[in-house]
């Protein structure tokens, strides 16, 4: 379809991932409040058309939205050559869409695992590759890529989905400071716990004060992370306390850290 959009470089996208719920949602909401327009990209159809709806009559923005599933391999070209059919200028990017686990590794699939490979790590670099000349054509670009406190250190009973998130954060790091030179500022989330739906608030709950005292809402993160990432900051830690997570492992032997972190999560 032809959504006949008066678009120019003035008048540019933000490009948003996993955005039908949870974190994704709460940063599109976040992003509209600001007067950003908007590309909602997740495999629901019904909730994001509503979102869409809501956000551009609420805000007075452009959104539109596109439903696809990330984790097949061709989505991202797809979603890219969509963009550019509808003359939707892309400035920024953000990608959320991503898929975590916990439990022994040996009791998942190898197909679950290549879905989360494929997800967390491909299509964040297939999209990240080719929405990159589109972003040049600004004057300011950021690229937002989601990863986790897990980015950090080795967590066992998360071993895959820690490993995805180590990549974000070096892919992230590195790529900026490839474009350095550039318009384009390359940040890289690493939250701690988040209650993005039940299930998530479920195992929460059942690690006890451990995981509630570190917890945030969807809501609060995407508002601190929002103002952050829209001021270029590299690796951003929204929350004090895991901040200081983040430092105590500094002075905790390399390898107390699996241990400690496998304790937390075998349950």
């Amino acid at each position: 379809m032809n959504l006949q959009l008066r678009n120019n470089s003035k008048n540019p996208f933000t490009l948003i991932t996993g955005a039908s719920s949870g974190i994704g949602k709460a940063f599109a909401v976040k992003c509209a409040q600001l007067k950003m327009n908007l590309i909602l990209v997740a495999r629901t159809g019904p909730e994001l058309k509503r979102l869409a709806e809501s956000l551009k009559s609420t805000y007075n923005i452009q959104a539109v939205y596109f439903c696809a599933d990330l984790a097949q391999k061709d989505t991202p070209k797809r979603l890219y050559e969509w963009c550019m059919d509808q003359k939707l200028p892309v400035n920024k990017l953000i990608n959320n869409a991503g898929v975590g686990h916990a439990g022994p590794f040996e009791e998942s699939t190898i197909a679950f695992y290549e879905t989360m490979m494929q997800l967390n790590m491909l299509s964040l670099v297939k999209l990240t590759q080719l929405f990159i000349p589109e972003i040049k054509k600004h004057s300011t670009g950021n690229i937002l890529n989601v990863g986790s406190m897990a980015s950090l250190f080795p967590v066992p009973y998360k071993c895959v989905y820690a490993a995805t998130k180590s990549f974000v954060l070096s892919f992230s790091k590195a790529l900026r400071e490839e474009l350095k030179n550039t318009s384009i500022k390359v940040s890289c989330l690493c939250p701690g716990a988040t209650i993005t739906n039940a299930a998530v608030q479920a195992r929460i709950k059942a690690s006890g004060w451990k995981g509630k005292i570190f917890t945030m809402t969807s809501d609060k993160l995407a508002a601190l992370t929002i103002k952050k990432f829209l001021t270029g900051k590299t690796v951003i830690i929204p929350s004090w306390k895991n901040k200081m997570v983040m430092l105590l492992t500094k002075f905790v032997p390399d390898a107390f850290i699996p241990a400690i972190a496998g304790k937390l999560f075998r349950n």
